[in-house]
């Protein structure tokens, strides 16, 4: 296999700071320990596996790594292109105004979904995010009473473009954000940033060349899905890589606390 998809903790930089303080701990240093290098034989294997993209620091989540220059150049021109589809969970800070009328896209578990767009350009850059509501919890710390767990799919790459778009376009900040966060979102830090990249869908960097589909088309089933994680596109002529994870413990045990507070409190229920 010429490419992983990693999942890195909340905290941990992706690449060492020149001149900082974090010396060896960065995802890039330790990809050569906790990744199987290719097999014996494969053209083209780095020395050391290649990271494609980043995510902000406090951000958890799925990162694509290339072990050979071939997947280096291949995932690294999607990511350009922009035929990654990311979605990230987040919890927001109150309430966002959902859209009149929702975007309809197909999903291949829950058949078709709406999500709301925003459209809100970022230094003068095209920057798109879609977005849906997935629940609702009443809190009294929270700005008019309930925190949203929300998908988000970024369809560009700006800086901190999902946290500035939920801030600056719909005064629903994401919490824990300590740049974006202000006003009601004070009473609610401490607990780090609740952003994660969860789901992610790249195109198969080998297993869609000519040799490496015929490859892929002569495993035995038990192998040429590997567990799920490898599907057809809609229209079966590409082999995609889905990478789905769970979102941090601490989302869940966060929304724990918070319902358990409402219910010593006395003050509202779940919404939905």
């Amino acid at each position: 296999m010429c490419h992983v998809v990693n999942k890195r903790p909340a905290g941990i930089i992706v690449y060492t700071i020149e001149n900082g303080g974090d010396g060896l701990m960065s995802i890039r240093r330790a990809l050569p320990f906790v990744l199987k290098p290719p097999q014996r034989g494969t053209q083209g294997i780095l020395k050391r596996p290649q990271l494609i993209h980043r995510l902000d620091r406090p951000t958890s989540g799925l990162l694509v790594a290339g072990k050979t220059r071939s997947a280096v150049v291949n995932l690294a021109r999607q990511f350009e292109d922009r035929l990654v589809n990311k979605t990230y969970t987040a919890i927001l800070n109150g309430i966002p105004k959902e859209d009149d009328e929702p975007h309809c896209m197909k999903d291949e578990m829950e058949g078709d979904t709406k999500w709301n767009l925003i459209d809100h350009d970022l230094e003068d850059k095209n920057a798109v995010t879609f977005w849906r509501i997935v629940k609702q919890v009443s809190s009294f710390k929270a700005k008019e009473g309930y925190l949203s767990v929300v998908e988000m799919m970024p369809k560009t790459g700006r800086t901190h473009q999902l946290r500035r778009h939920m801030a600056w376009t719909k005064d629903t900040p994401i919490v824990g954000d300590p740049d974006y966060g202000g006003g009601d979102a004070l009473q609610l830090r401490g607990y780090g940033l609740f952003l994660c990249s969860n789901k992610l869908i790249v195109n198969h960097p080998y297993y869609n060349t000519v040799e490496g589909r015929s490859e892929w088309e002569k495993l035995p089933e038990n192998s040429k899905w590997a567990d799920g994680m490898l599907q057809l596109s809609e229209d079966g002529s590409t082999v995609q890589v889905h990478a789905t994870i769970d979102i941090a413990n601490k989302f869940t045990s966060f929304l724990r606390k918070i319902e358990a507070q409402q219910r010593y409190s006395g003050i509202g229920d779940e919404a939905n």
